[in-house]
């Protein structure tokens, strides 16, 4: 279900972390590595509320990792390269899965655009119910995929693609505390649960990527 968990059981791949998406590649440093979509660089490959990456698998068409002897194009990279293409669409009617829930909502469709293109929509939404719940926080994520090809002929086409995604983490501690406070007031000081009420912190973090490609083979 994620390009970055299925790479941890190749040769030579390590995992930074028990629960990070961060992967170490011949001992090398997370940061060296190349995450590009369709020709593009990312450098925000992951998402801040899991342990795997913003790519929707769906969506993706192939994988291709390279560990070594890669050319001077990827220059400043010396752990390895991972090259992700996404989806074209099909012209062989519509395909694709709705699946909405509570935590996680999903949306895959590829379909004709006419005789001669074709169409890819792909989108994920989650939203933290459990942190909702215990920080009275409004932390989400979402990633979205477009792409559109139109073929000319059998040897020339045109390729559109589209790709959104953005992590929003927001913590009211204030909230924790004060439930904190609420569940031991019988066990501690009085003005425990005061202090609690009056403090004001919080945790804030946004990240966005926002790539437009067009190819022409």
């Amino acid at each position: 279900n994620d390009v970055f968990k299925a790479i941890k059981y190749m040769p030579g791949i390590e995992s930074t972390e028990a629960f990070s998406p961060l992967v170490s590649v011949r001992g090398g440093d997370p940061g060296e590595n190349l995450i590009m979509l369709d020709g593009v660089t990312i450098y925000n490959p992951y998402h801040s509320m899991s342990s795997g990456g913003i790519f929707n698998m769906q969506t993706v068409k192939n994988v291709d990792m390279l560990i070594g002897g890669f050319g001077a194009e990827y220059g400043g990279r010396n752990s390895s390269v991972i090259h992700i293409s996404t989806k074209d669409g099909t012209e062989d009617g519509i395909h694709g899965e709705v699946k909405p829930s509570t935590y996680e909502s999903r949306v895959f469709l590829e379909f004709p655009l006419g005789e001669k293109t074709t169409a890819m929509v792909g989108a994920r939404f989650n939203f933290d119910v459990i942190s909702n719940f215990i920080f009275g926080s409004n932390s989400y994520f979402y990633d979205g995929n477009l792409s559109i090809t139109h073929r000319f002929n059998a040897k020339n086409r045109l390729t559109f693609k589209y790709f959104t995604s953005r992590d929003h983490v927001e913590m009211q501690f204030n909230s924790f505390y004060k439930m904190m406070g609420n569940s031991l007031s019988k066990h501690v000081d009085p003005e425990f649960g005061e202090i609690f009420n009056d403090m004001n912190l919080a945790y804030n973090n946004n990240w966005k990527n926002n790539v437009i490609t067009a190819i022409y083979k």
